[in-house]
């Protein structure tokens, strides 16, 4: 009796790893090894829609934002009219709404195509409240997918030190490079950010956050003391002492949606700003840029 269920648990644990789905991190890895051929059906399905990038608190000194984005999009993707929005960073998330919903209205009305959003950090949380304080602009078609990458959904240890609100005797010494690498964080404060995203999710209804969850994607990443850019690193070092895995500036559970959308997963040896900025701003490869789109379109569009 023991030899059968002991051969029945073996051939279960077989059968339950040989048919393991792979996470978001191994798809990545393999595509940056060995590019995967594009999918003609997914190239087709989006022709028909319009890419639209909304930029994070970088946005100001880095010029070259989504740059690699986009020239993926149009080398492999055959897509060249993809939008940038860039919301002053300055400004707390909740006073950039208005100028996204517009902005969503016009590059929709533009190219008659429904939306494919895709955010980093301030700008997922901003195009968040936007679709919470606006949902009809997913019942209307207007937006019918959004991606966040690493959002900044419950703000940022990081940008209470720069407020004076923790104290963090390591960065002192970094305090003047972090203010200008990344202008605009200390409105990412914690216990601000929450109140902001809880303050508009009260006047919503539970329906009308089904409808925003239904089309959230997310991906979160986690850096290490090697995959770090310099001008994180210590803010890195701080947090993963003190909290757990970072991206350098945000936690795993500070980039993850209140407990709406889908979890793509998280990648591995990848901080903040490695997958959507260029040189001189990282030193991560453009091919791994291009890999990581390729596989992000075909996870949120299931090919």
């Amino acid at each position: 009796m023991f030899i059968k269920i002991f051969t029945a648990a073996i051939l279960i644990f077989f059968q339950t790893n040989l048919y393991a789905k792979p996470t978001i991190d191994e798809l990545f890895k393999a595509e940056v090894s060995n590019a995967s051929a594009i999918d003609e059906k997914l190239k087709t399905s989006l022709a028909d829609k319009q890419i639209v990038f909304v930029t994070g608190i970088l946005n100001e000194i880095a010029f070259n934002y989504f740059w690699d984005f986009k020239k993926c999009l149009k080398k492999n993707w055959g897509i060249s009219d993809s939008v940038l929005i860039k919301p002053p960073s300055k400004i707390a998330a909740p006073d950039n709404v208005e100028l996204l919903h517009d902005e969503f209205i016009r590059s929709y009305n533009l190219s008659n195509k429904p939306l494919v959003i895709i955010t980093h950090s301030k700008g997922a949380i901003e195009t968040f409240l936007t679709l919470m304080k606006y949902p009809q602009l997913i019942t209307d078609g207007v937006v019918e997918r959004f991606i966040a990458i690493n959002g900044a959904f419950k703000g940022s240890h990081i940008a209470d030190y720069l407020k004076g609100e923790e104290s963090i005797s390591t960065l002192d010494i970094h305090k003047e490079m972090l203010k200008r690498y990344f202008p605009g964080l200390w409105v990412l404060g914690k216990k601000e950010t929450i109140k902001e995203v809880n303050d508009v999710m009260n006047t919503v209804n539970a329906n009308d956050q089904k409808k925003v969850s239904e089309i959230l994607y997310f991906v979160r990443t986690k850096g290490d003391k090697s995959h770090t850019e310099s001008y994180m690193l210590a803010p890195y070092i701080y947090l993963q002492k003190k909290y757990g895995d970072n991206d350098g500036l945000l936690l795993l559970d500070e980039q993850e949606p209140y407990g709406l959308g889908k979890d793509l997963g998280t990648i591995d040896e990848i901080d903040h700003v490695d997958l959507v900025v260029s040189y001189p701003f990282t030193t991560t490869s453009v091919h791994k840029r291009y890999a990581f789109l390729n596989v992000l379109l075909k996870q949120v569009f299931g090919y």
